[in-house]
C-alpha cells in the first residue's frame, strides 16, 4: 500500500510539471488516503495548489510535509512564500529563518525574507536579506531592482541609483530602473541626468511619458525646457 502510495504520487507530480495542476492534486489525494506520511505527495500538492493561487491550502500541505521532513529547506522557503501571498509577514520570516539555518545559501529563502520585511516597511532588513541575495548569485536582476528600491525608502539615494545600474546590466531593457534613476537625478539636482535616464525610459516603454508628466519627484527639473520639450515633443510624436 505504501509502494503504490509513492506509485500515484510520482504520476501526481508529472501531471504537476505539465501544469496539469487540479489533475495532480486528484492523484496526491489518492496517494494521502493510501498513506497520510507520505510528504513527497503533501509537498507537490502544497506546489499544485501554489500554481493555482490556493495559498490556504498550500500552507496547510507544506505544514504537513515539514512535520514529516523537517530537515527539508524546500518545505519551509515555501511556506514562507506562500504566507506572503496570504499577508502573514512575520510568520513568513519565521518559516524562511527555519530554511535559512538549514541552508544559509538558500537565496529564494533569503529573497522571500525580504520581501516579507518589504511589506513590513523595514528596509533596513530588506537591504541586508537582499544582500546576502546578491553575495550568492550576483546576476539575480530582480534583488538589485528591489534593494533599490528599499535604498530609496531609507534616503539612500545614491546607493540605490548604484543598484538600478547593476540591475540594468544585466538587463538593459528594464525601462523601470531607468524611470527611477531619473526620478532620483531628480532628487539630487541631477538634470543632465534626468533627461538622459527619462529618455531611456520611454523609449522602452512610452507609457513612462504620462506618468512623467505628474511624478511629484521631477519637481525640480518640471519647469525646465529641456524637460517639458522632452515630454511634450514625444508626446505629439507618439
Amino acid at each position: 500500500m505504501s509502494d503504490y502510495s509513492y506509485e500515484l504520487a510520482t504520476q501526481g507530480n508529472y501531471l504537476l510539471k505539465s501544469k496539469r495542476y487540479k489533475e495532480a492534486i486528484k492523484f496526491f489525494d489518492k496517494a494521502l488516503g493510501l498513506n497520510p506520511q507520505n510528504g513527497y505527495a503533501w509537498y507537490n500538492k502544497g506546489v499544485a495548489l501554489d500554481y493555482l493561487e490556493q495559498y490556504e491550502e498550500s500552507i496547510e500541505c507544506y505544514y504537513k510535509a515539514g512535520a514529516i521532513h523537517p530537515q527539508d529547506q524546500k518545505i519551509w522557503t515555501n511556506i514562507g512564500f506562500a504566507l506572503n501571498q496570504t499577508g502573514r509577514f512575520e510568520e513568513a520570516i519565521k518559516n524562511l529563518d527555519k530554511a535559512i539555518a538549514l541552508n544559509p545559501k538558500n537565496g529564494y529563502a533569503w529573497f522571500h525574507r525580504a520581501r516579507s520585511y518589504e511589506n513590513l516597511e523595514r528596509f533596513k532588513e530588506v537591504v541586508e536579506c537582499f544582500d546576502r541575495v546578491l553575495e550568492i548569485n550576483p546576476e539575480d536582476e530582480e534583488a538589485w531592482f528591489y534593494r533599490g528600491n528599499a535604498l530609496y525608502q531609507l534616503k539612500r539615494y545614491e546607493d540605490a541609483i548604484d543598484s538600478y545600474n547593476k540591475m540594468i546590466k544585466i538587463n538593459p531593457e528594464s525601462s523601470q530602473a531607468f524611470y527611477n534613476i531619473a526620478c532620483l537625478s531628480s532628487i539630487l539636482k541631477k538634470k543632465s541626468k534626468v533627461l538622459e535616464y527619462l529618455e531611456k525610459a520611454i523609449e522602452l516603454d512610452v507609457g513612462f511619458k504620462e506618468k512623467a508628466r505628474t511624478e511629484s519627484d521631477f519637481n525640480n527639473v518640471k519647469d525646465s525646457d529641456e524637460f517639458k520639450n522632452l515630454i511634450n515633443t514625444r508626446l505629439r510624436h507618439s
